[in-house]
């Protein structure tokens, strides 16, 4: 019977001293800031391809088209966006 009552008493020692445990520490503020900086940064780099990708466009057939066309041609690519 004495060996039982051991057992039980270093095991409630043992969850005791687990409980009195430091937890981890959480991510550190600049870590968070990090992580939504990067998905901030992550979303936003469609638009600026596709803006990037239509300004190159717009170079490469600035000096094919006549000005009228070329007119056209910018006023298309501004209002795609829109539809």
């Amino acid at each position: 019977m004495q060996t039982a009552t051991r057992k039980t008493d270093n095991a409630l020692e043992l969850a005791a001293g687990l409980l009195d445990m430091p937890l981890a520490a959480g991510p550190s503020a600049l870590d968070k800031l990090l992580k939504v900086a990067g998905r901030y940064a992550l979303s936003a780099l469609g638009p600026v391809c596709i803006s990037g990708a239509h300004f190159l466009g717009a170079v490469l057939v600035l000096h094919t088209l006549s000005p009228v066309h070329f007119g056209l041609f910018s006023f298309v690519m501004t209002i795609v966006p829109f539809c």
